[in-house]
């Protein structure tokens, strides 16, 4: 808002005992007012019409009579509004209050104001057209007193303010004339109660009124002493003359007054002079008033006021005329003994002092002599004259002593001695006391040394000692090379210094790039480094621009009146490191085949190096946390590692080095790898084995070995095969750091050459008498590849023998086979027997053999002869199948009792066990095996289980009648014909069977007891 225009200004006075209190009140409009450029608002223009909505400051300034501004600009207080902030015009309300001794005449005021914001603010002033209000002392009762004259009511005043009842008397001088009936006179510009002792003033009358009439003298006093001009004290003769024709009894009323004639204080009120041979304090010549009588009235003083006064006296008579009578000029009691000061100081300095006494009578009958004297206790008597007392002290000593002293005035008041403040005079130096509580370090290396470095807070207490003014300023410095202070030629060197009254820090060295004494606190242990002692802790901060500099404390005091101790050398050294620590290790990037010690070595100048920190990986990433000097590279055996030590060190004071990292150390602890290409099946001609090494990322194949059919090693990687067999290549190789592959072991198989089958029954042309045929033979594969036991075939006549079951008759031996069957012939005559085999590449062996076959008891056609003895056991034929039986018998029926020969009696059972021989067996075990005996008897068998093999040591069922199978629950046999191999199965329960590893034990035999035993040749575990 623009307020470019102030218009009328409502003003009041409020007038309150002396003080005038301003009230303004001010009112907006839209035309005249002040001048001056146009405020804008706070929208950046000016406005018309204009508002006060952004009126900030009302100030004023008021003008007295006589052109002198009796006020600076001082500000309003606002108040309130009347109207609602727009555009058009409201009224604001501003009070303020100010008080002053007025003058008479017309007061003027003007007032200026601001806008609150904008870019125009600035200040807009009226004229000073603006009249407060006029002052008239003869108008108002406190104008009047702040003039200094009496308000006289009910004397009727009009002037330009109007009429009041009432007069100021004396603000005209000696021109302000005017009585009030019965309310006193205003003579000359004094104001008189009571002139007349009828209470009516004659405004002309200048004598003595005696009645109301013009006077003559009706009774007369004169006052002789005192006249004035002369000092009294204590008990003092008034001396004045009395004269009444008329020789009245006279009375007399004395007092004594600061200004004549006014009997301010009265010393007797109704004194009868008649009566003075009764009165002690009076003495008149006679009581014969007619002439003029000298009387004498004695005065005690000492109860007066000292000051300047005069004698009133007021003689009358009994009929009522009197006379007053005043000294002519004022005279000066003076019962105080003068005043002596001095000009001694309580504040300690360091040289002599003259104390200067000043005696003081006031307005008293001035001072005679001044005494004095000086000791340490302050209690001397003062006998010397002079008003300079000289205080001194011996050097080197703290004197406290006082002056004691006193005055006598000119009519012998004396005053009491007085003594000075106690005179401190200090000419001893100050005390260093010591060091301590040194904090903020980084290391200390002595009693006496302290490593810091960049933004340490160092700090270090300090004390000194006054015996007299007391401590009062300490200094502090850091002195590069223990140099000279003051003569150290500026930064590096820190000097401090601190006052404990007042006094901050004083910087002596304005470069603080290095060392910056920055804070200083005081830490005595009294709370207090004001008095005599003082503990300052100073507090340094260390700059990380600092270079590696060695600083020598030093210390220096003044007490309070600059008396130095000296600078002081602390013995102290604080040497800084700002420099990191350097570390180097002596890894290579050279392979190694055992685990690597890489020394880490630190070297530091300054403070030394405190710790090393290293770690060790593969990615160069890992954060250095371990502690020593040696950071041992392992790697597991058998693998190749290539890793790096990272590292850095700390020194003594904390500086840490960036992180560094060795050359790439190398190990290799895995033996090379060394693959063959021999092939996986037999060959049938003569081929070679190569031998290829292979060292990974490690470094490098140095020899590869090899041996064959356990013979000596050999270099190389290369191996003929020509002879026959499976031979056995055992081979490894070497690196260049003898890291040695465990040996390997492949086969290379050559079979040049076929088996061989040998036949050991029946021997070529044998003549047999059994029609059963023991038919046994070996197929050796020798050295070659093993016999194909499927190809392996027995054919008798040209025909495949279907009594050879091959997996049941032949055993397996290292690939060769051992076969042994029966091979039941029924015809009697020359037979051919063929054996073929092949082996597993192929090459075939056959052997042949002719035999025959011949039996007297052949079923075929046979006679049974009673000749022939029985031989034991009998059998009818049926038992043994006998069909188409010729010829004569022992019996008409088939079931007449035979004989056989021997070759038929007395054959044991066979066994063949047909279970796992090894593995592992819980709950339910099948054992199976095959059973056949040719005289078709009843079998039984005995199973067990044992820790050795035959042992029989735990029976699984003791007696085992095979015949009964079907009624046997855990047994099944799949026909009890014997005469043909049966396969049986018993279900053996081994859930009560303790863990352990055992063998299966197994006894066969018929009804004459011939036997036939197998074990297994390995353990099963249950």
């Amino acid at each position: 808002m623009g307020f470019k225009y102030f218009a009328k200004l409502n003003k009041m006075l409020v007038l309150l005992a002396f003080v005038i209190f301003l009230s303004l009140s001010y009112a907006q409009t839209c035309s005249g007012g002040l001048s001056g450029s146009g405020l804008q608002d706070c929208t950046g223009s000016n406005e018309s019409p204009c508002h006060t909505c952004d009126v900030n400051d009302f100030q004023y300034e008021i003008r007295a009579p006589d052109d002198v501004t009796t006020t600076g600009w001082r500000a309003l207080t606002y108040s309130s509004q009347v109207g609602t902030c727009s555009t058009s015009c409201v009224q604001e309300n501003w009070t303020a209050s100010y008080t002053w001794c007025p003058q008479e005449g017309s007061y003027d005021i003007r007032v200026r104001a601001s806008a609150q914001s904008g870019s125009g603010y600035g200040w807009e002033t009226s004229d000073w057209s603006l009249n407060i209000y006029s002052v008239d002392y003869d108008y108002n009762q406190f104008w009047c007193s702040c003039k200094g004259g009496t308000w006289v009511n009910n004397a009727t005043y009009c002037g330009s303010l109007g009429c009041r009842g009432g007069k100021c008397c004396g603000d005209d001088g000696a021109n302000d004339n005017f009585c009030i009936a019965g309310n006193g006179s205003c003579v000359a510009g004094v104001y008189y109660a009571n002139h007349c002792s009828d209470n009516v003033q004659n405004c002309d009358e200048q004598g003595k009124d005696c009645g109301g009439a013009d006077c003559v003298s009706c009774v007369e006093t004169i006052v002789n002493a005192p006249n004035g001009n002369q000092y009294i004290k204590g008990t003092y003769s008034i001396d004045f003359n009395v004269y009444d024709p008329s020789n009245h009894e006279l009375h007399a009323k004395i007092a004594y007054s600061s200004s004549a004639g006014t009997f301010a204080n009265i010393i007797v009120a109704d004194l009868n002079l008649n009566n003075d041979p009764n009165i002690p304090a009076l003495s008149c010549e006679d009581t014969d008033w007619r002439n003029q009588t000298r009387c004498l009235y004695s005065w005690n003083t000492t109860s007066a006021i000292d000051g300047n006064y005069y004698i009133d006296i007021n003689v009358w008579t009994v009929s009522g005329g009197f006379d007053i009578d005043s000294s002519d000029a004022s005279f000066r009691i003076d019962n105080t003994a003068p005043t002596t000061t001095d000009n001694a100081s309580s504040t300690w300095t360091k040289n002599d002092v003259n104390v200067t006494l000043t005696c003081s009578d006031g307005s008293g009958s001035g001072c005679s002599a001044t005494y004095y004297c000086i000791d340490t206790t302050g209690t001397c008597t003062p006998t010397t004259s002079g008003t300079l007392a000289t205080v001194t002290c011996t050097s080197g000593q703290v004197c406290q002593k006082y002056v004691r002293y006193y005055s006598v005035d000119a009519v012998g008041n004396t005053e009491s001695t007085k003594t000075s403040a106690v005179i401190r005079i200090d000419k001893k130096a100050p005390t260093y006391v010591g060091y301590g509580n040194i904090q903020g370090y980084s290391y200390q290396e002595s009693s006496s040394i302290y490593w810091v470095k960049g933004n340490d807070d160092f700090n270090i207490d300090i004390t000194h000692s006054d015996d007299g003014s007391g401590v009062y300023e300490q200094y502090f410095g850091f002195n590069k090379d223990d140099c000279t202070p003051n003569g150290c030629g500026g930064a590096p060197y820190e000097i401090k210094s601190h006052s404990i009254y007042g006094q901050s820090v004083i910087d002596w060295m304005v470069d603080d790039n290095y060392i910056d004494i920055d804070q200083v606190t005081c830490v005595d242990s009294d709370g207090s480094c004001s008095d005599n002692d003082m503990t300052l802790r100073w507090h340094a901060k260390i700059k990380t621009t600092c270079q590696d500099w060695n600083y020598k404390l030093h210390t220096y005091l003044y007490d309070q009146v600059s008396n130095g101790v000296g600078y002081t050398d602390l013995g102290v050294w604080v040497k800084v490191d700002n420099t990191a620590p350097s570390t180097s290790d002596n890894a290579t990037s050279a392979w190694q085949g055992s685990n690597v010690d890489v020394t880490l070595t630190c070297t530091d100048s300054r403070s030394g190096c405190q710790t090393t920190y290293y770690c060790i990986d593969d990615t160069n990433t890992c954060t250095p946390t371990t502690a020593g000097n040696v950071a041992t590279v392992t790697c597991p055996t058998g693998q190749i590692c290539q890793k790096y030590v990272r590292y850095y060190s700390v020194d003594k004071v904390g500086n840490s080095e960036s992180v560094k990292v060795s050359a790439v150390v190398r190990i290799d602890k895995q033996a090379p790898t060394t693959s063959d290409n021999a092939p996986n099946t037999w060959q049938t001609s003569n081929f070679s084995v190569t031998l290829s090494c292979n060292d990974g990322s490690g470094i490098g194949c140095s020899a590869t070995y090899y041996r064959v059919d356990g013979g000596s090693w050999q270099l190389g990687n290369s191996i003929s095969i020509t002879t026959d067999g499976n031979h056995k290549i055992d081979y490894y190789s070497v690196d260049s750091l003898n890291n040695t592959e465990a040996a390997k072991t492949t086969y290379a198989a050559l079979d040049k050459t076929p088996p061989t089958l040998t036949l050991t029954s029946p021997s070529e042309n044998a003549l047999i008498s059994s029609s059963a045929v023991l038919i046994q033979f070996t197929a050796n594969r020798g050295a070659g590849s093993p016999i194909d036991l499927a190809s392996t075939d027995v054919l008798i006549d040209g025909n495949s023998s279907t009594d050879f079951n091959r997996t049941v008759h032949c055993t397996e031996s290292d690939g060769s086979y051992s076969c042994s069957f029966y091979a039941y012939l029924y015809v009697s005559g020359d037979h051919n027997l063929s054996v073929i085999t092949f082996d597993s590449v192929g090459f075939m062996a056959q052997i042949d053999r002719n035999f025959g076959v011949y039996s007297e008891y052949n079923l075929e056609g046979f006679t049974i002869e009673p000749s022939v003895p029985a031989q034991g056991t009998a059998y009818s034929v049926s038992d043994v199948g006998l069909t188409n039986v010729g010829g004569s018998t022992s019996s008409t029926n088939y079931d007449a009792q035979i004989g056989f020969p021997p070759i038929f009696r007395n054959l044991p059972p066979n066994l063949l066990y047909n279970s796992i021989e090894s593995g592992y067996v819980r709950g339910t075990f099948p054992i199976e095996f095959y059973v056949s005996d040719y005289e078709f008897e009843e079998l039984h068998t005995r199973l067990a289980y044992s820790l050795s093999s035959g042992a029989f040591q735990n029976d699984i069922n003791s007696d085992l009648n095979l015949n009964d199978y079907e009624k046997i629950s855990e047994l099944d046999c799949n026909s009890a014909d014997w005469r043909l191999p049966r396969l049986c199965t018993y279900y053996w329960d081994t859930s009560n069977v303790a863990d352990n590893n055992y063998y299966i034990d197994l006894n066969l035999w018929d009804i004459h007891r011939d036997t036939n035993i197998y074990s297994t040749k390995k353990t099963i575990c249950i």
